[in-house]
């Protein structure tokens, strides 16, 4: 079945006759019309890039392609957080430079900060982030 073809404001009833038990599975795949609405929960995040000199890059001008950019994520919460994930998406076109990838080179996470880098992502894992 289409959603579709689904009853606009009603119910929907699944019947089974017969013996033994029956079962169903639902799922609804999509996006929505509107980008939603940007939120902060007692957790700041603010990105900074910086060009190969240190100078702050200017975003809404072109950069070329090949360029070295560094980012810096201030992470500043409002309170003490346990257990926080944060999922950095790179703008397209973008890719990190995975450290784990050269030989000899080691990871620099911190004590309680795992981070898993992907192409198109950095995901940082803080088992507790005070807000000192």
């Amino acid at each position: 079945m289409n959603v579709a073809d689904l009853p606009k404001n009603e119910h929907v009833l699944i019947e089974a006759s017969g013996e033994g038990r029956g079962y169903y599975a639902w799922s609804i795949t999509g996006f929505p019309k509107r980008a939603p609405k940007a939120e902060r929960r007692n957790v700041n995040i603010e990105c900074v890039y910086y060009d190969e000199k240190g100078n702050v890059l200017n975003m809404s001008q072109p950069i070329n392609h090949g360029s070295i950019i560094q980012v810096v994520l201030h992470i500043k919460p409002s309170m003490t957080v346990n257990s926080l994930a944060v999922n950095y998406l790179l703008p397209s076109g973008f890719e990190i430079e995975n450290p784990r990838l050269d030989d000899g080179v080691r990871d620099n996470s911190g004590y309680g900060v795992m981070s898993d880098i992907r192409d198109d992502r950095l995901v940082l894992f803080f088992d507790r982030l005070s807000s000192d």
